[in-house]
């Protein structure tokens, strides 16, 4: 049992995204890093989601960012959905499934209105300042 008892405390274990050295007890231990749950500064979100009424929505519909900012839509649905670009804004993106995010980057000022080509009532518009 005294064996099994330093094989335990002389063991580094890892649970829950903390680092805990049983030699030296909590005093040692360590948060590792955990990913960012918030968008950086650079990068915007746009929820494709399921609106009050049952009909699926981008939420924001009119988001207003900087040139050289990031927009990531995030499909929260159980359905596919693209974006694409009505208007004279030329975009258009694969379906992204459930759960699965796409990202664009706007490099020039402008308004650009996108719908979803699966489900055209789903309209937005991103305008983009200097």
């Amino acid at each position: 049992m005294k064996l099994f008892r330093k094989a335990v405390l002389a063991a580094t274990v890892v649970v829950g995204g903390f680092a805990l050295n049983g030699v030296q007890g909590n005093a040692g231990a360590r948060v590792l890093a955990a990913p960012s749950a918030r968008p950086s500064a650079a990068t915007k979100q746009v929820r494709v989601t399921t609106t009050a009424s049952g009909e699926f929505g981008f939420t924001p519909k009119t988001l207003k960012i900087k040139a050289g900012t990031t927009v990531k839509w995030i499909n929260q649905t159980q359905a596919p959905h693209t974006v694409t670009g009505t208007g004279s804004w030329k975009f258009s993106s694969s379906t992204f499934d459930a759960g699965a995010t796409l990202s664009h980057a706007f490099k020039k000022a402008g308004t650009f209105h996108y719908k979803c080509a699966i489900h055209p009532y789903m309209t937005a518009t991103i305008v983009v300042t200097k």
